[in-house]
């Protein structure tokens, strides 16, 4: 299983109990020449299918997602997210990433070996 990338989610409440934004950390412990960090250069639309030449990058590719809150949470328990997208939970550990076309989708691993 790959444990390239973790997540960090730190949830918080307000004075009368009430759910505040949760804190998302992203974390890739890849380096530039792991796949994630190999992607074409500029601000182009890409995919696994374009012909455009891939370099190596300093950060992940879903890193600036992550950074602006455009990742979607997609777990098996995404449908009781509140009003962030996201459980209220403490969590940090790996997740599996993908991108759907919009932007980067995750969802915590379970069971790593």
């Amino acid at each position: 299983m790959n444990t390239l990338h973790t997540v960090t989610v730190v949830s918080t409440q307000d004075d009368e109990g009430n759910p505040l934004e949760p804190d998302v950390t992203f974390y890739c412990h890849g380096y530039r020449a792991s796949k994630c960090h190999v992607y074409p250069d500029g601000l182009g639309d890409w995919d696994e299918e374009t012909d455009a030449p891939r370099v190596e990058h300093d950060d992940c590719w879903a890193f600036d997602w992550f950074d602006n809150d455009a990742h979607v949470y997609d777990g098996p328990d995404a449908d009781k997210t509140g009003d962030y997208g996201l459980p209220i939970i403490n969590r940090s550990g790996p997740i599996e990433l993908d991108y759907d076309g919009n932007g980067p989708v995750w969802r915590w691993i379970e069971n790593v070996a």
